[in-house]
């Protein structure tokens, strides 16, 4: 990694998992000659970021490798590269192959375009970012700094902070895990040990999945407020589904009750479920854009949790895994909230309010996992460099805690609600302009058209 103590660059990327390749890799292919920019990430994940470098064999992404490209002009790009061939371009590749297939695109997209972008890569973390007069100052937490005159945030989700119903006492001892993605987190567990999972998405099934693997033996309780888990991507493509004028007029209308009402019918009678989400995935950006601010708060309080499920679904390998360790009642999902936890005689004490019921009832475990997904609430955050931008009026956090406020190309808008210039955000942070920008399919997009954004402007600017 370079030495960070003077570097002087034109735009500086906070964050080295997927959004951060894909957006070096766009300016490596469209800006102008002599630009000089930084990819800054932590040294245990970079390039790789949280989704595709502490991942286990049996980590399989959720969408089939055939539309998995880096490029949105080449879905297939990722299949290609895995050599595959027919109907396994269909298949669900593991995640650790994914993030081998974004560094080599990377490295490719830099020497097939040399003069045009030289990349410092950063392995530190940002622990402030400070606006100058011709741009802004980094500061990392080796004590260097870096002189930029762009800086993108692409950190994806914020690191988790510890459940705020544990008992402090519970947070510093191994029976906690507050990331499980922590090199040999998992492993620790022992084979035997009962584990309470806090959260039933994604994250959820690939404990569950590596748990399996390990040959776990103990009984595993996993909640959430609806005791909901994520859904099986059908085994096979499906055909595409044609949406109903119905489905078609609430939507425009922007009304969640309406869509919903007619959603719940379309169900009904298409072919499969899974097509008709399907067919609605290009259209979620526009559909959230079109609603107010109380049609978001109720789509967030009525329909996220099931949009979630619904349109993120797992492999069928993975899937598989979970329907089997309920079915031996090893596992069981409810819908449930944590009240408490304490470590109690080398055990942690929980307390459970069930969503149906009134009571609160006590239950016993060896370790308990947090696996709640993204954070990206920012109205009380301390995760610096966020804290620090906020408290400068430089960034707004969005109200209903999806984010950052931003317009619809990445500028973040500061405290005035002017787009605070060289200050761009990329990834899940983007939520309260599109809700549906957590994904591959989405990233790769936004990202190009970024990276185009800014190769645009630095070229103007080399111009004058």
């Amino acid at each position: 990694m370079s030495d960070t103590t003077d570097i002087q660059t034109h735009i500086a990327i906070v964050g080295a998992g997927f959004c951060g390749v894909a957006l070096a890799r766009a300016l490596a292919m469209h800006a102008p000659a002599g630009t000089r920019a930084a990819l800054i990430g932590t040294a245990d994940d970079f390039g790789r970021g949280l989704a595709y470098a502490h991942v286990r064999p049996e980590h399989a992404l959720n969408v089939r490798a055939k539309d998995m490209g880096i490029d949105p002009s080449n879905l297939g790009g990722f299949a290609d590269w895995l050599q595959l061939e027919g109907e396994a371009r269909d298949g669900f590749a593991s995640r650790r192959a994914y993030g081998d297939f974004i560094n080599a695109e990377l490295d490719a997209a830099l020497a097939r375009n040399a003069p045009r972008l030289t990349l410092d890569r950063i392995a530190a973390r940002v622990l402030g970012i400070e606006r100058g007069v011709r741009g802004f100052t980094l500061s990392f937490d080796d004590g260097t700094k870096l002189q930029a005159r762009q800086v993108v945030l692409a950190t994806g989700t914020l690191p988790p902070s510890p459940l705020p119903q544990l008992d402090p006492a519970l947070r510093a001892t191994p029976h906690y895990l507050e990331s499980p993605w922590l090199p040999g987190a998992l492993e620790r567990i022992d084979a035997d040990a009962d584990v309470l999972v806090v959260g039933t998405g994604l994250t959820f099934a690939d404990i569950a999945a590596t748990l399996q693997v390990r040959g776990h033996r103990g009984r595993v309780l996993a909640i959430s407020r609806h005791g909901l888990r994520p859904q099986a991507q059908p085994d096979s493509p499906l055909p595409p589904f044609v949406l109903p004028p119905e489905v078609l007029a609430a939507w425009d209308r922007g009304n969640v009750k309406a869509v919903l009402h007619e959603l719940h019918r379309a169900a009904k009678t298409a072919p499969d479920w899974r097509a008709l989400i399907d067919a609605l995935r290009p259209r979620l950006q526009s559909f959230w854009k079109s609603l107010d601010a109380t049609q978001r708060k109720r789509f967030l309080r009525h329909a996220a949790s099931y949009w979630d499920i619904h349109r993120h679904r797992l492999s069928p390998e993975t899937a598989a895994k979970l329907k089997a360790l309920q079915a031996s009642g090893q596992l069981r999902i409810e819908a449930a909230r944590l009240v408490s936890a304490k470590l109690v005689d080398g055990r942690v004490e929980a307390q459970l309010r069930p969503r149906h019921g009134s009571g609160i009832r006590a239950a016993s475990f060896d370790v308990l996992v947090r696996a709640t997904g993204l954070v990206l609430d920012l109205r009380s955050t301390r995760h610096e460099p966020y804290a620090r931008l906020i408290a400068q009026g430089l960034m707004q956090a969005d109200p209903l805690g999806l984010g950052v406020i931003a317009d619809d190309q990445g500028r973040v808008l500061g405290a005035a609600g002017a787009p605070v210039p060289g200050l761009s955000v990329l990834g899940p942070l983007q939520r309260p302009q599109f809700w549906e920008i957590t994904a591959v399919p989405e990233l790769r997009v936004a990202a190009l058209a970024l990276g185009q954004r800014l190769a645009g402007e630095l070229a103007s600017e080399l111009r004058l």
